[in-house]
């Protein structure tokens, strides 16, 4: 990516939430890291399934939003557990791998997107007491809204949007989820391949095993997001037809 894109990325993020003291600069040298090729991968392995690093399981962000940062990577002096590159743009680190952020005022939130397609899912994270990030679903409850509503629209035309737009949300992060099954079902179904023929006994079983782990782990979250989604859908249809004239 080149950096007009990372720097188009960052214009579009807000300033992000209260200042977090203590937060003690570091530089990160990201010329070894690896370009992301647009397709999922299980986060416990590397991308061609033969090396493996340590992973947060908990994480729940589909491993081709990793991008490469431009330059290096410094803690940013105001939000903990946030870095920034050369180009100004904000990331989390999850293992070797950097995941551009922006930060939602709406819901007081970060979310991990993509500046290259805006139109996929932003995946809400937090991080927990340990300083590790992980996604999370607290952005809001079906039915509910955030706010008052604009001037000139009712309150139930308010929450009719709204509910549309995280609809919309669900089924994004519902298809990424999908992509992502698949692909570690594929990984699955021809391991050991090729480039395991000089892996050891234990080796291949530890690989297996991150596969395994990474695939239940999203198709838990899978599972959670087709339950909101159908709450969502159902709130909406109920909304529709008590404003129906």
């Amino acid at each position: 990516m080149n950096v007009s894109t990372q720097a188009q990325a960052q214009s579009t993020q807000g300033a992000g939430p209260a200042a977090t003291p203590g937060a003690v600069p570091a530089v990160f040298d990201t010329s070894a890291h690896g370009a992301s090729d647009g397709e999922g991968h299980a986060s416990g392995v590397s991308q061609d399934g033969s090396r493996p690093f340590m992973s947060n399981a908990r994480f729940g962000v589909p491993a081709h939003y990793a991008i490469e940062p431009v330059g290096q990577l410094r803690a940013d002096a105001i939000h903990r557990g946030v870095y920034k590159d050369d180009s100004g743009a904000a990331y989390i680190r999850q293992g070797t791998q950097a995941y551009p952020v922006k930060y939602d005022k709406d819901n007081g939130t970060w979310r991990v997107h993509r500046p290259d397609s805006p139109t996929k899912y932003a995946y809400p994270v937090k991080p927990d007491d340990s300083g590790s990030w992980h996604a999370h679903g607290e952005v809001g409850v079906p039915g509910g809204w955030r706010g008052g509503a604009p001037g000139g629209m009712s309150f139930g035309h308010h929450a009719i949007g709204q509910l549309q737009q995280q609809v919309q949300q669900l089924q994004l992060q519902r298809q990424d989820l999908l992509q992502q099954r698949q692909h570690l079902q594929d990984q699955l179904y021809q391991f050991p391949g090729p480039q395991h023929a000089n892996r050891s006994p234990l080796e291949l079983a530890f690989l297996q095993s991150a596969l395994s782990a990474q695939l239940a782990n999203i198709n838990n979250q899978l599972h959670g997001v087709e339950q909101q989604l159908q709450q969502a859908n159902q709130a909406l249809q109920q909304l529709q037809n008590e404003l129906q004239p």
